[in-house]
């Protein structure tokens, strides 16, 4: 007697695709790192969230297009309070510090926001895309 699930083995992702084809407001990014794969799900609208809104009045339409909510919100806790900590914004978000690094990090690396002056007296700073 089979159950039929080894047929399944290795298409959870394919099956996870499929199933959201019935929620075009949902996207599934997969992120692969050199040590680690983050996958999203990702509402593609604003309903419910007005953090897009909010953040455009300080970035650009093309930056808002690639970031996440987490990116987006970080964006708009800065914007409102450029001398804000990093322990202070994962207070804010409910996430560790260990998890707003990485997504400062990402926003850095995008060339998206700089720290500007030193660690105790600096400031973020929201970058214009030109």
């Amino acid at each position: 007697m089979t159950t039929g699930e080894i047929e399944k083995y290795g298409t959870g992702f394919i099956r996870i695709r499929k199933s959201l084809e019935d929620y075009p407001e949902l996207e599934l990014n997969i992120l692969n790192f050199s040590d680690f794969m983050r996958i999203e799900l990702v509402v593609k609208s604003d309903v419910g969230l007005n953090v897009t809104k909010d953040v455009t009045k300080d970035v650009t339409k093309d930056v808002t297009k690639e970031l996440t909510g987490k990116h987006l919100k970080i964006l708009e806790i800065i914007s409102h309070n450029p001398g804000i900590t990093v322990p202070e914004i994962g207070e804010i978000i409910g996430l560790t510090k260990r998890t707003v690094k990485r997504y400062i990090s990402d926003l850095k690396s995008e060339n998206y926001i700089k720290r500007e002056g030193g660690r105790k007296t600096g400031f973020w700073k929201i970058l214009k895309n030109e």
